[in-house]
């Protein structure tokens, strides 16, 4: 990934994703990023599936 593609969104998903992958719980994950719903976090369990 060229430096010049990389967006604050891309790190978001990418440390959500490996939280998920750490096992981290969808509720606690949803909290920390400030999600209104679980249904919104689960967005990022495409990448551990």
């Amino acid at each position: 990934m060229e430096l010049t593609s990389l967006h604050p969104h891309a790190l978001r998903h990418t440390a959500a994703s490996l939280a998920i992958d750490a096992g981290e719980p969808l509720h606690r994950l949803r909290d920390r990023l400030g999600h209104s719903s679980v249904l919104v976090t689960s967005r990022y369990l495409h990448v551990v599936d």
